[in-house]
C-alpha cells in the first residue's frame, strides 16, 4: 500500500496546478460516492494556489519595486539595463540632490516613474501587493505604464 501512495504522490507533484485541482475535485467526488460526508482528513493540508508555485524572494530583490539612477540611455542593451546608472537601495545614501531616478513597480501591472532627488517632499505609490510605499526626499516628474515612453523621457532629460 505504501508503494502505491508514494507513486500517486510522485505523479501528483509532477502535475501542473490545473491538473492538481481537477485531481482533488475528482477525489472529493469519489469520496462522496463512497458515502463519506466529510472531506478526508490529512496529516498535512496541502496549499493549492491558482496563480502558480512561487518562492518568496529574499534580500534586496524582495522589494516590490526597483530604483536606478538615470545618467543616460544605452540602446545596445535590453530592458532596464538600457538605463545607465547605479542601482539604488537607500535614496539618502545612494543619490545626490537633483539626480534623476527611475522607479519601476514590479507585478502584473507594471508602472514606471521618473523621480528627482529633492531636499523636501515625498513620493508615494501603491505596489502590486496593494501596499502604499512612501519614498522620502523624492519628487515625481513623469509616470507611465509603457517602458518605451519612460526611455524617451529619460533620453530627453539627461545630457548627451
Amino acid at each position: 500500500m505504501e508503494v502505491m501512495i508514494k507513486s500517486i504522490e510522485k505523479m501528483f507533484r509532477a502535475m501542473n496546478d490545473r491538473e492538481r485541482l481537477a485531481t482533488v475535485s475528482m477525489i472529493n467526488d469519489v469520496c462522496g460516492e463512497l458515502g463519506m460526508k466529510e472531506k478526508p482528513e490529512s496529516s498535512t493540508s496541502p496549499r493549492v494556489k491558482l496563480s502558480g508555485w512561487k518562492k518568496r524572494p529574499r534580500g534586496a530583490s524582495a522589494k516590490s519595486y526597483w530604483m536606478r539612477s538615470a545618467k543616460g540611455i544605452d540602446m545596445s542593451k535590453k530592458g532596464m539595463f538600457q538605463i545607465e546608472g547605479e542601482w539604488i537601495n537607500n535614496l539618502a545614501k545612494d543619490c545626490e540632490f537633483g539626480e534623476l531616478i527611475v522607479l519601476g513597480i514590479k507585478g502584473d501591472k507594471k508602472k514606471y516613474h521618473l523621480l528627482t532627488r529633492a531636499t523636501a517632499g515625498s513620493f508615494s505609490f501603491v505596489d502590486s501587493g496593494g501596499n502604499t510605499v512612501f519614498i522620502e526626499g523624492a519628487e515625481d516628474m513623469y509616470s507611465t505604464e509603457k517602458y518605451g515612453d519612460l526611455i524617451t523621457k529619460v533620453a530627453e532629460e539627461t545630457p548627451v
